[in-house]
């Protein structure tokens, strides 16, 4: 029941324009929430119970007094104040201050999404990785960024590994693609249509499709077998998404440790002879 808050932001593109209305009063009033009866909340946020219940619904909780029940827990184990934690960076802030909220931002990015990553879920995508007769990452833009660092470590593990960032060189792998391959898609919205339509054919020709993008469900997440969910907040100063890569960036260097360690021997060997060669480079 913990990381209620990041569930809650990660849902705003997928409410209606009531719910959206009673979430963004929760996020900004989250002890107001705890100290109050539902008929409360809603008055105040201006929507009905109804709305608030299904709210309630679509974040995985059963009702009003569990979402509380969730806000005093996430409360207690941050020890902190649960508002104002993501501050947008303003143009009067003194170099000091940037660093500040651009450094916390990453580290509740990295809070959030261990709070709303499905454990299941990751197990799953471990056992499809480490079966693979293929491995394959794709992703536009930040998320291709994160693609290209993700298939440079993946390589080391022995199978196949192929890093596809524009949609016709993902879509010729796609034709290849079958029962035993994997494809890592990467993104943000999860509404990339490229990415969703490469996504969606490789899981029609019998791959695997591990998604990895922001909490709620999404046209990438439909076309996943397995999603991995981050949560960040993005700013007009973070156009670029900075906060989700980083988040991507765990998710994926955890994937690749938890792969990895029952090959810890042959990814060792492989480090191993990358620095002999890298050695020998340099002696030239």
């Amino acid at each position: 029941m913990s990381g209620v808050l990041p569930k809650l932001r990660g849902l705003s593109d997928h409410l209606t324009p009531a719910e959206r209305r009673a979430c963004d009063y929760v996020l900004a009033h989250p002890e107001f929430v705890l100290a109050s009866r539902l008929n409360e909340v809603a008055k105040a946020s201006r929507s009905s119970e109804a709305t608030i219940i299904r709210l309630c619904r679509k974040a995985d909780l059963s009702g009003y007094q569990e979402l509380r029940l969730a806000l005093a827990q996430e409360d207690n184990g941050r020890g902190r104040d649960i508002e104002g934690i993501h501050e947008d960076v303003g143009a009067d802030d003194s170099p000091r201050t940037v660093l500040d909220k651009v450094f916390h931002s990453f580290i509740d990015a990295l809070k959030d999404t261990l709070d709303v990553v499905d454990a299941d879920e990751f197990a799953a995508a471990v056992a499809a990785i480490s079966g693979a007769r293929s491995l394959s990452f794709f992703g536009f833009g930040a998320s291709g960024a994160a693609a290209q660092a993700a298939h440079f470590r993946f390589m080391r593990l022995g199978a196949p590994t192929y890093v596809l960032t524009d949609v016709s060189a993902q879509l010729s792998r796609v034709a290849l693609l079958g029962p035993g391959d994997v494809v890592v898609a990467i993104s943000h919205s999860g509404r990339t249509k490229d990415l969703v339509f490469s996504a969606g054919q490789a899981r029609e020709r019998g791959a695997s499709v591990v998604a990895i993008t922001q909490y709620g469900r999404s046209p990438l997440t439909d076309a996943a077998d397995h999603a991995l969910h981050t949560s960040s907040v993005e700013t007009a100063f973070r156009a670029e998404a900075m906060a989700s890569r980083v988040a991507q960036q765990a998710l994926l260097d955890a994937l690749f440790v938890a792969v990895s360690l029952p090959k810890s021997h042959e990814v060792v060997g492989a480090v191993d002879e990358h620095h002999r060669l890298l050695d020998a480079l340099r002696q030239r």
